[in-house]
């Protein structure tokens, strides 16, 4: 076992939590995660809504998918990111709009809002419960977790958005969230939700050897169902975006390379039958993860986006990188380091770390260089490094867990380092004024209200005028005639309008 401190091996030995205090650590626990619902719930349904708006957002509205690749010659890879994108709409359509009596465009962001907040919210939650696991208190576990949540808000600057809504909006325009939320922010959070349930995996079985994956009181078939279950969302999470797979994939290769080390290792020679089934369950997921990653890259590459984005610029992926890291605020950096430097001392310090410690530093390596080699392609956006610098939070916070367990005198410069460092002085990201999201969202209702009024005039075609100041007005494939079929499909309309969308004339 890691030699702990005496004082919290000796008060885990001899105290054991009474009935009420453990009813009040869950209270705790509810009002805190109630408060930190309602905080997102404000932030992505008021500060940064989102709104149906380009093209795409109209677009994929409709556009159902279906879970085998290679449907979408486009970019074949991606399952996850369609179905979240016309499910956000059939969630809106037959959930939202009866329950509030809102029109299409509102119950959208109310929507957008809700399905980010619970995601957002569950990626915290299994954040709080590995840093419950790790430092094996409560208020240690909060802080790690509140820390995260300043980091996802508060650690980019003033010219970049937050981590949890990675827009790029000067380049794209306001109204492109939408699409930024079914095929960035969502497979991210999933895939940052599955890695943390590894990690937390792995650290009990340093932490507490004891603890079973599943539960011996779960019968077959229940244990069938959570494997079937996992199974499906692995195999969602790794057919998303290849920028957001990268994020669990990477990491399940650095595992299963180090556990394949530690089994040759221990039987100095292994054939390679023996070595796999010596892997066990674990093994077979890590390399489940891998392999699927794999397939989706090589779908993504034999589709239409990779045959065109088949030439690579590394010293732009590299410079665009190193641009994007410097996003955070030197605060962020400060304590990251600090971390880095600590967890090191901790891994020469206690043996039984050395391994997953190490592992952290050499996956984010390697992510890093995935990441470079992704934006060295096309599409070089802000969003697409935004796994990225969440998987770098995500690590610190882990990070900051471990300090705290092995030395919990450190809260208090910790809790200064984390508040201050982004807090002091503090900027508002000034990159999406108000003002100009419910200027967007005028527009899109009133494009709707301009087709229930040709319906009702009984036209079979419309041309909607586009402010000249939009910067994707010249861009005609912006505006697809899947906006009159998106509204027919969740019944705005009845019936099939032709739309052109033209420029406004001087």
């Amino acid at each position: 076992m890691i030699h702990e401190p005496q004082s919290l091996t000796k008060s885990a030995q001899n105290s054991s939590p009474s009935p009420q205090a453990s009813c009040h650590s869950r209270v705790l626990t509810a009002v805190y995660f109630s408060l930190l619902l309602g905080v997102f719930l404000l932030f992505f349904g008021y500060a940064y809504p989102t709104l149906p708006f380009w093209g795409d957002d109209w677009q994929y509205l409709s556009v159902y998918g279906t879970m085998k690749p290679g449907d979408n010659g486009w970019i074949p890879d991606r399952i996850l990111s369609l179905l979240a994108h016309a499910g956000l709409g059939v969630l809106c359509a037959y959930v939202f709009m009866p329950l509030s009596g809102l029109d299409f465009v509102d119950a959208m962001v109310y929507t957008c809002a809700f399905v980010l907040s619970v995601s957002t919210l569950g990626v915290c939650y299994l954040l709080y419960r590995l840093s419950l696991l790790i430092t094996r208190h409560q208020i240690l576990a909060l802080f790690s977790t509140s820390s995260f949540v300043i980091i996802g808000f508060c650690a980019s600057k003033a010219s970049f958005m937050p981590l949890f809504l990675p827009a790029d909006l000067q380049e794209e325009g306001v109204g492109y969230t939408l699409t930024l939320t079914a095929f960035y922010i969502i497979p991210n959070l999933l895939n940052l939700a599955l890695l943390t349930l590894l990690m937390r995996y792995q650290f009990a079985q340093i932490l507490r050897p004891s603890e079973q994956v599943l539960p011996k009181s779960f019968d077959s078939t229940t244990r069938a169902l959570i494997i079937g279950g996992g199974g499906v969302t692995l195999y969602l999470a790794q057919f998303s975006m290849t920028s957001s797979a990268l994020i669990l994939s990477s990491y399940c290769g650095v595992a299963l390379l180090f556990a394949t080390l530690a089994r040759l290792q221990q039987h100095k020679s292994l054939a390679p039958l023996v070595l796999i089934k010596s892997l066990g369950f674990y093994g077979l997921v890590l390399a489940l993860c891998v392999g699927l990653f794999l397939v989706a890259v090589w779908y993504g590459l034999h589709g239409g986006r990779g045959s065109y984005c088949g030439g690579y610029d590394f010293g732009f992926g590299i410079s665009y990188a190193i641009k994007h890291l410097k996003s955070f605020r030197a605060g962020f950096w400060v304590l990251f380091i600090t971390l880095t430097l600590f967890v090191v001392y901790l891994a020469f310090r206690h043996k039984e770390l050395r391994g997953i410690i190490a592992a952290h530093i050499l996956w984010l390596a390697i992510l890093t260089i995935g990441y470079v080699g992704i934006v060295s392609s096309c599409g070089a956006k802000h969003y697409l490094m935004s796994g990225l610098l969440l998987s770098v939070a995500i690590t610190a916070c882990v990070w900051l867990a471990l300090l705290l367990r092995f030395m919990p005198r450190l809260i208090a410069p910790a809790a200064f380092v984390v508040i201050f460092s982004f807090l002091h002085p503090f900027q508002g990201y000034d990159e999406r004024p108000r003002d100009a999201y419910l200027q967007h969202r005028a527009y899109a209702k009133a494009w709707v209200a301009q087709m229930q009024e040709a319906e009702f005039k009984g036209l079979d075609s419309v041309v909607i005028a586009i402010p000249r100041e939009l910067p994707h007005q010249h861009w005609a494939s912006w505006f697809f005639p899947a906006f009159s079929h998106t509204l027919r499909q969740f019944g705005i309309i009845r019936r099939e309008i032709k739309v052109e969308f033209k420029p406004q004339s001087k």
